[in-house]
């Protein structure tokens, strides 16, 4: 006896969902400026850790670490990626590190200052240059600026907002 025909349902297909970048830390790359948040205040355990919440962050196109404090800056714009064995980093997205350029011995962003900001050392030096050097050899400094006027250098333990000043300051964040 037959009941008639009998037909195979295929199931409909699944949906595609885009799939998330995939998270490949750039080692010993650094990506200065951009930075939105305070990495004293984002310390990661792994490179990996940084790019997930880069990742998971609608405003995070790049990050970077540094390996020492584990403080991790993201970053709302396509940061110029330099060699740097003090960090990792990375691109959320299909870009690398592949264009990486030789980091100068100090980033200088001109009549930029870091006032307001969690200050660990107020001291005179001779250049912009000697102030970075300080903030370069102090693994708690993440940002510095230089008085013209006073020759005063301030290092920070975080990264202020930045503020315009004219001829008189100048200074860097080093994330």
């Amino acid at each position: 006896m037959a009941f008639g025909h009998e037909h195979e349902y295929e199931p409909a297909p699944e949906p595609e969902v885009p799939a998330e970048p995939e998270c490949v830390p750039e080692e010993g790359i650094w990506r200065p400026g951009s930075t939105y948040n305070d990495p004293a205040e984002l310390i990661t355990s792994t490179a990996l850790e940084c790019c997930n919440l880069c990742r998971d962050d609608d405003r995070c196109l790049t990050w970077s670490r540094r390996r020492a404090t584990g403080a991790c800056a993201l970053k709302d714009a396509n940061a110029t990626a330099f060699l740097d064995d003090r960090y990792d980093s990375g691109f959320i997205g299909t870009t690398d590190a592949l264009d990486a350029v030789p980091l100068p011995a100090c980033f200088v962003e001109e009549r930029i200052s870091y006032p307001d900001g969690d200050v660990m050392l107020e001291t005179p030096t001779a250049s912009m240059d000697a102030c970075c050097e300080l903030c370069l050899e102090n693994q708690e400094c993440f940002s510095w600026y230089r008085h013209e006027g006073t020759q005063t250098c301030v290092l920070n333990r975080n990264i202020p907002p930045a503020v315009a000043r004219g001829g008189n300051y100048a200074g860097a964040a080093l994330v």
